[in-house]
């Protein structure tokens, strides 16, 4: 969830193992956070106006704690939460949890050196992720929209919203991913790294069974 002031997370779980016993995990102070504003640049507003914020995610790869949701991970340097009050009278959704489903582009055109294309065949609502191999600090640019106002072209939403960000790359392999969701079925890649391909891009979309 994203808020511009006086954030909270609350998180629990109940694990039920083969066996019938089980173990309640909840979120407290004990668990760690990690800021991320040098992983996540705020690059402005990708809404229209004043109607209201949300950040266009510069993702910096260079300060990306890569793998901290395995197990095992060295969380060496995070901080203890700060715990908050409870939030009162918090009700269990009637609906399904939401699976996240990894979409393959149904095209992807170089238009010139490092400059690709991608269609994914049908509007979504979904954010990006880029597994690639790169050389380190490379500047790449992911521009998305719903229409195209040339061959091969992602036109601006007529919405007003911005949807253009930029990633900056680490050397080596890595998979990136914001965790903003946009509308849109094209998208442009400008100065991707060599290598590039359909296999690079996938559309992350959140859909209820």
């Amino acid at each position: 969830n994203y808020t511009a002031q006086d954030q909270h997370f609350l998180f629990q779980m109940r694990v039920i193992y083969e066996d019938g016993d089980s173990a309640l995990v909840v979120s407290n102070s004990e668990w760690l956070a990690l800021d991320g504003d040098a992983a996540i640049v705020d690059q402005g507003n990708l809404g229209r106006g004043s109607f209201y914020y949300a950040p266009r995610e510069g993702i910096d790869a260079n300060h990306y704690p890569f793998g901290w949701r395995a197990a095992g991970f060295d969380a060496a340097g995070w901080r203890n939460a700060v715990e908050k009050a409870p939030i009162d009278n918090l009700q269990a959704s009637a609906t399904s949890n939401t699976v996240l489903h990894r979409l393959a582009p149904a095209r992807v055109a170089m238009k010139g050196p490092n400059h690709y294309f991608v269609d994914f065949g049908r509007v979504v609502l979904a954010g990006i992720q880029l597994d690639v191999v790169s050389d380190a600090g490379r500047p790449v640019e992911i521009r998305l929209g719903e229409e195209l106002e040339a061959a091969d072209a992602v036109r601006p939403m007529r919405t007003g919203n911005t949807y253009q960000e930029v990633w900056t790359l680490k050397e080596g392999p890595q998979v990136l991913e914001n965790w903003g969701y946009r509308a849109f079925r094209y998208a442009e890649i400008l100065n991707a790294p060599e290598g590039f391909g359909a296999d690079s891009i996938r559309a992350l979309v959140l859909r209820h069974p």
